[in-house]
């Protein structure tokens, strides 16, 4: 029993030992298995060389058609950008003669006030000097509160409108225009309905003076069975009418 056991056992051991065939195939797989693995290897590497430079070659053609539009688009931009600086250095030369226009402006505005400053002052001196020696009326400067001259027909010598302290010293000046020479017509404060009135009744040829007195106008006719008469006016009156109407009355 024992000596069938030790060969049992010796039997079993040397199915576990490597013999010299299985160590041959053994290192036949191995060399196979590295040759695959360098083959697999070499193509993985050469695969992936051939993508990489194929994804290299694409990436650098999109590249270059991108950078082509950019350049493109650059270009397109660079005309606008050109006008609008163009118009920017317009607007800024235009900004420079508004400044201008405006300080030379300002400089008329302040020499026509001071010439019209002046221009008053004189027209008040020549008025009072012109009632005192046509009108004999004694007119102080301190009367005068105001005086200066009012839009008129173009190519004619601008009105000129006063106004006295006093309603008194008015009503003597008014009473007395008759007296003032050198064609000087003097009308009391009026409106420009009043002034159209007080013209179209001057043409009519059957009133003697017209005139303005209190808020309304006047007339003087003198050719009547009662001798001179005042008529008195309004905005909307038939003048002949009324004339006619006044001389039959």
């Amino acid at each position: 029993m024992s000596i069938h056991s030790d060969l049992k056992d010796i039997k079993i051991s040397l199915q576990d030992t490597v013999i010299k065939s299985n160590l041959e195939s053994l290192v036949k797989q191995i060399d196979l298995k590295e040759l695959v693995t360098s083959i697999v290897s070499q193509l993985l590497n050469t695969l992936k060389d051939s993508i990489t430079a194929e994804f290299n070659s694409m990436l650098r053609e999109k590249t270059g058609q991108l950078q082509d539009n950019v350049d493109s688009l650059n270009m397109e931009n660079h005309l606008p950008k050109e006008k609008i600086r163009e118009k920017e250095i317009k607007i800024k030369e235009l900004d420079e003669k508004v400044v201008d226009c405006n300080t030379r402006s300002m400089d008329a505005l302040k020499s026509a006030n001071y010439k019209e400053q002046k221009n008053n002052e004189n027209l008040h001196a020549e008025f009072i000097d012109l009632i005192k020696k046509d009108l004999k009326i004694n007119l102080e400067p301190t009367d005068l509160i105001a005086i200066h001259r009012i839009p008129g027909k173009e190519g004619a010598i601008r009105p000129i409108i006063a106004k006295v302290r006093i309603t008194e010293t008015k009503i003597k000046i008014m009473r007395s225009k008759k007296g003032l020479k050198k064609d000087i017509k003097s009308h009391d404060d009026i409106t420009q309905k009043n002034l159209g009135l007080m013209l179209r009744l001057n043409p009519c040829g059957k009133l003697e003076n017209v005139w303005f007195y209190n808020c309304s106008v006047y007339g003087k006719h003198q050719n009547s069975k009662n001798g001179n008469q005042r008529i008195r006016f309004d905005l909307f009156d038939n003048i002949e009418e009324k004339i006619r109407k006044k001389i039959a009355s």
